[in-house]
Order: C-alpha cells, then structure tokens, then sequence
C-alpha cells in the first residue's frame, strides 16, 4: 500500500493572484463608483452655495476614474470654473483683469442675475448712456428723458470674497460616507462568483 501527497503550491498561488487581482479590480470600481457620486454630490452643493448658479457653474466637477494600475480616482473643478470658485472656496480679494470690476447698479440682468457679456458695451454705445464720475462714482450712467440721471453700473476696484463654498470639505465627508458601502458591494461581486 502506498500514498502520495503532491504540493498544488502553484495552484494556491495561482488562485491568490486572481484573488488579489479581483480584490484591485473591485478597488478600482468602487473608487471610480465614489468619485462618479461626488460628481453628483458637487453639483447639488453648488446649487445650495450659490443664489441660482448658471448650469457652466453647476456642472463644475469633473472626474479621473481609477484603475487596478492606478487605485487613485479624482474628482476635480474643471480649470476655467476653478478660476473664479477659488475665491469662493478660501475667501479673499479678486482684482480686475483691466481696471475695475463693473457691478450692475440699475442695468438689466438675465434670470441668473448677471449682466450679459456684450451688455456693458451695448449700453456705452447708445448716445444716452456714457462713463463718469459723479458725486465720487465711477460708472456708466444713464441720461433720464426728464434731465435726471440714473446710475446703470458701478465700477469697483476691488472684489472682497468670503469663504462660502467648502467644497473640499464637503467632497471628504461625502467620500468618506460613500466608499465603504460601495466597496463592500464591489467586494460582495467577486466573493459571489
């Protein structure tokens, strides 16, 4: 009588790789899982932070997914909205990019309540409308058909922001309530199979 007893060692090994490969592979998805829904969550809190943001603001979060070779996602504020939300998010003093920063006083704003972009031109080049200093302010003023004139817009020198945004802040709570429910879920496919 005789018994052998073999070594499946490579086997084991084998199975350990797909393993660990599985468990990156359920990384990766539930990071990028995370980083889709902070997308999201970033949208809604711009819309809570800001009286009626344009939807170019709204739709600020960008996103890099991740992969079993990379187990980092990211989510981002695109570059040109990053521009002006920096302020927001830390507070500060924006300065003109010429010489002063015009701010509706009585001039129409569309239903966002900005001036539109050609609007401070249109206005300066109707013959009623001109740039002057009066009774020390700076701004386009309107001649009023009885003689009067109406200040239309006002130009500062300066811009003064507080913090108000909090979106990183915001992102980490949201991420670190996020990622354990969706990796569990990720992890629960591939013990399944």
């Amino acid at each position: 009588m005789q018994f052998n007893v073999v070594s499946n060692a490579a086997a084991f090994r084998k199975g350990v790789r797909q393993v660990r490969n599985d468990v990156r592979f359920a990384q990766a998805k539930a990071l990028t899982a995370t980083a889709r829904e902070l997308v999201n969550v970033s949208n809604r809190h711009t819309v809570r932070a800001f009286d009626r943001p344009t939807r170019f603001t709204q739709n600020s979060a960008g996103m890099r997914w991740a992969t079993k070779q990379n187990l980092k996602a990211r989510v981002f504020i695109k570059s040109i909205q990053a521009g002006y939300l920096e302020l927001e998010e830390t507070g500060g003093v924006r300065k003109p990019k010429r010489q002063f920063l015009p701010v509706p006083a009585n001039a129409r704003r569309n239903k966002f309540g900005n001036m539109g972009r050609r609007q401070l031109a249109t206005m300066l080049a109707r013959p009623d409308h001109f740039i002057a200093e009066i009774n020390g302010t700076v701004g386009v003023w309107k001649r009023e058909r009885r003689g009067g004139l109406k200040l239309m817009v006002t130009f500062t020198p300066t811009a003064k922001y507080e913090k108000r945004f909090n979106w990183r802040r915001t992102m980490e709570r949201n991420a670190r309530r996020l990622f354990p429910d969706f990796y569990a879920r990720e992890l629960d496919r591939v013990f399944r199979r």
